[in-house]
């Protein structure tokens, strides 16, 4: 499931939010692992993206988005710091242009 939001300030600044959830429990998309416990199963994994976004002219765009990720308990799918995590944070910018 997704959701998303976005909120336009002016028709130069914006801002969204966006939460998604993921259940796989079979693995059919995401393949089957072994969790901590032992135990095969699929994906289960939940995100929550904020982000906002500025136009200097109406073809171009500069975003600044920050992602919190989040498997299932047992599920490590993430490395971070060279360590196995169910969690995961990131920062992402980039620029853009429409045409």
């Amino acid at each position: 499931g997704l959701a998303s939001l976005r909120y336009r300030f002016t028709p130069k600044f914006s801002a969204s939010i966006r939460g998604e959830f993921y259940m796989d429990n079979d693995g059919i998309l995401s393949g089957v692992m072994t969790d901590k416990a032992g135990k095969q199963t699929g994906l289960k994994a939940f995100g929550i993206t904020a982000g906002f976004e500025v136009r200097p002219v109406s073809m171009a765009y500069f975003r600044m988005e920050a992602r919190y990720l989040s498997a299932d308990k047992d599920q490590e799918v993430f490395i971070v710091d060279g360590k196995p995590k169910n969690t995961r944070f990131e920062a992402i910018s980039n620029v853009g242009i429409e045409f």
